[in-house]
């Protein structure tokens, strides 16, 4: 198996921008052509939305096991809880099959909700996020020098359905209140807070292109209107 340290990764992508892309059904109105040679972050189920991805992360167990024989074939770089991992030992014997790398980092027990932080220096683990893109890819882009995290598709909200496709999470329960209640979403809302905190005392940015949601923590941003600014400083 291909093994990347993620030390290999530290500030590869220095003042650049990314886009943090969630499973939520406003991807179904948003022109995800638009995130066509850009640097792409995809979770848990996004590989059946066609997006070209740079980098692919997973960090539940049981979204693991449900997608294992999918991820194997991502054509990018795939990030997975170290602790996901070994949740069936087996499937080793599936990622060795991987050509591209892939990337362990381990999840730790601290809640970033309880720390009020999140862990910058990742050969130390990551705080759990109670979301993939809270424990995994806010996380990971700020280690890698990105100063610009734009998030599509991440609805934070569940009442018009858990994904673009239809499908539903392979994790029914929430935090604190289970089944996605209103204390669950606090609780996501506060993490992401947190984030925004701490990237803008480093000068950097984390913008919300999602169409609709509920997540008002980030300024939000059409993806047009960022892509073409992109594209004009390009």
């Amino acid at each position: 198996m291909n093994v990347l340290p993620i030390q290999k990764l530290k500030n590869k992508h220095i003042g650049e921008t990314c886009f943090v892309v969630g499973t939520g059904p406003s991807l179904n109105r948003t022109n995800i052509s638009l995130l066509n040679g850009k640097v792409v972050f995809g979770v848990n189920a996004l590989y059946r939305s066609g997006i070209k991805c740079s980098y692919y992360a997973i960090a539940d167990g049981k979204v693991y096991r449900a997608h294992i024989d999918n991820l194997v074939n991502l054509d990018c770089i795939l990030f997975v809880d170290h602790n996901a991992y070994m949740i069936e030992s087996d499937k080793k014997k599936v990622l060795d099959k991987r050509v591209l790398p892939t990337v362990f980092v381990g999840g730790r027990s601290t809640k970033v909700w309880e720390a009020g932080t999140f862990l910058k220096d990742l050969t130390k683990g990551f705080y759990g996020g109670g979301t993939v893109i809270a424990s995994m890819c806010l996380p990971i882009a700020y280690y890698m020098g990105f100063s610009r995290v734009c998030l599509v598709g991440v609805d934070c909200d569940y009442t018009q359905g858990h994904r673009f496709d239809g499908s539903k999470t392979e994790n029914p329960d929430g935090l604190a209140g289970g089944i996605y209640s209103d204390e669950h979403w606090k609780i996501i809302f506060q993490v992401y807070e947190i984030f925004k905190r701490e990237f803008e005392l480093d000068g950097r940015k984390i913008i919300n292109c999602t169409v609709g949601g509920k997540l008002e923590v980030f300024k939000r941003q059409s993806l047009e209107e960022v892509c073409d600014l992109l594209d004009m400083s390009q």
